[in-house]
């Protein structure tokens, strides 16, 4: 099973009618990283509490997306992002895996 076919994406789908996209970026680690991106304009990075995940912005992420191009994701260890065994979830681990995201994918303003 691939990682987009696992219910997380029904679920993020039905609460965002469809709008954007999630996916899964692989960490130079391996471990796969759950992100979700929609909408238009400037870029806005929302990251989620520990232990909680990106789908807790789902009431936030549709008021928003007509004015930014919103990127969510699920920090390492949490929501749907993978666990790795040994691994310590702490701030600067946190701060890596964001810095990974964004030098992979960066943030750019969409039309």
């Amino acid at each position: 099973m691939h990682h987009n076919d696992l219910p997380d994406t029904t679920y993020t789908t039905t609460w965002s009618i469809g709008r954007g996209e999630v996916r899964f970026f692989t960490r130079p680690d391996g471990s796969g990283l759950r992100y979700y991106t929609a909408g238009t304009g400037p870029p806005l990075v929302l990251m989620h509490t520990v232990r909680t995940q990106l789908d807790y912005f789902q009431r936030v992420i549709p008021l928003l997306w007509d004015h930014y191009t919103v990127h969510a994701l699920d920090l390492p260890g949490m929501g749907w992002s993978d666990i790795v065994p040994g691994v310590r979830y702490e701030e600067p681990q946190l701060q890596q895996a964001l810095s990974q995201r964004i030098s992979r994918y960066p943030l750019h303003r969409s039309a």
